[in-house]
C-alpha cells in the first residue's frame, strides 16, 4: 500500500472513530435518564432492555434525518423554554414532551424538504429498536446472574459498541423491508420524526435544564439527582466505546449507516 493510501485510510479510520465518539455522547445521556427512570419504576434487570430499544430507535431516527431532526431540535428546544417561561409554577414532563410533540408534528406536515431527509428512518428506526432490545435483554439477563450491579460506565460502552455493531450489521435489511415511497408517505414520517425528536429534546431540556430555573416540582429532584450522578461515567463509556467501535467499523470495512 503507497503512502498516500495509508494515510488515507488512517484519516477514515480516526473520522469515523471520531463520527461514533460523537454518537455515544448523544446515546449516553437518553439511555442514562430511560434507564434510571425504568430502575425508579421497579423494574430492575428488566430496566435495560426497554431504555436501550427506545434509546436506540430514537438515536437510529435521529442520524437518519438530516435537516429533519435538526428542526425537530430547534423545535424542542423552543416549546420547552416557551412552557417554562409561560406556564405559571412548575412545569410536568408530559407538558413539554406532549407540546413539542404536537407543534414538531404539525411542522413536518406543513413544511416540505427533500424526500431523503427522512425517508429510511422508519428502516433505521426498527433496527435501532430491535439490536438495542436484544442488547438491553442480554444485559439484564447476566446481570441478573452476576452477585454486583453493573457500573453505568460499562454498559453503556457495551451497548454503544455491540449494539452499535449489531446495528450496523443489521439496517441493511431492515432497511430492504421497510421501503417507503417518496411522496405524501415521506410528509407523514417526516411530521413523525420531528415529533419525536422534539418531544426528546423538549424533556431532555425538562430533565437537565428545568431544576435550575425551578420549573420542575421538588418531588423530582431525588430522581434527576440520580441521573445526573450517573451521567458523567456514562457519557465517558459512550464517548471511549463509541471512538473504539467507529474505528475498528471501519477498519474491517463496514458500510457507514448513519
Amino acid at each position: 500500500m503507497s503512502t498516500s493510501l495509508a494515510t488515507s485510510r488512517t484519516s477514515l479510520v480516526l473520522f469515523r472513530g471520531l463520527v461514533w465518539a460523537i454518537i455515544g455522547l448523544i446515546y449516553a445521556p437518553l439511555f442514562t435518564a430511560l434507564y434510571v427512570l425504568f430502575q425508579a419504576l421497579g423494574m430492575e434487570h428488566g430496566s435495560f432492555a426497554p431504555a436501550a430499544a427506545i434509546a436506540g430507535a430514537v438515536g437510529a431516527a435521529f442520524y437518519s434525518a438530516r435537516e429533519v431532526a435538526l428542526v425537530g431540535t430547534v423545535i424542542g428546544l423552543l416549546m420547552a423554554s416557551l412552557l417554562f417561561m409561560l406556564l405559571p409554577g412548575t412545569v410536568a414532563l408530559w407538558q413539554v414532551a406532549l407540546a413539542a410533540a404536537l407543534v414538531g408534528a404539525l411542522f413536518g406536515r406543513l413544511l416540505r424538504f427533500p424526500d431523503q431527509c427522512a425517508l429510511q428512518a422508519p428502516g433505521k428506526a426498527m433496527a435501532g429498536l430491535v439490536s438495542g432490545l436484544a442488547c438491553g435483554a442480554l444485559l439484564g439477563l447476566v446481570e441478573s446472574l452476576h452477585p454486583i450491579t453493573f457500573n453505568v460506565t460499562a454498559i453503556v460502552a457495551f451497548l454503544v459498541s455491540v449494539n452499535g455493531t449489531l446495528y450496523s450489521a443489521t439496517v441493511g435489511w431492515w432497511l430492504s423491508l421497510a421501503k417507503v415511497r417518496k411522496g405524501a408517505s415521506c410528509q407523514i414520517i417526516e411530521g413523525l420524526v420531528i415529533g419525536m425528536v422534539a418531544a426528546v429534546v423538549a424533556a431532555s431540556l425538562w430533565v437537565f435544564g428545568g431544576p435550575l430555573i425551578g420549573a420542575v416540582d421538588g418531588g423530582y429532584y431525588a430522581l434527576l439527582d440520580s441521573i445526573q450522578t450517573v451521567l458523567p461515567g456514562a457519557l465517558f463509556g459512550g464517548f471511549a466505546a463509541g471512538a473504539v467501535t467507529g474505528a475498528l467499523l471501519e477498519a474491517f470495512d463496514f458500510d457507514w449507516v448513519i
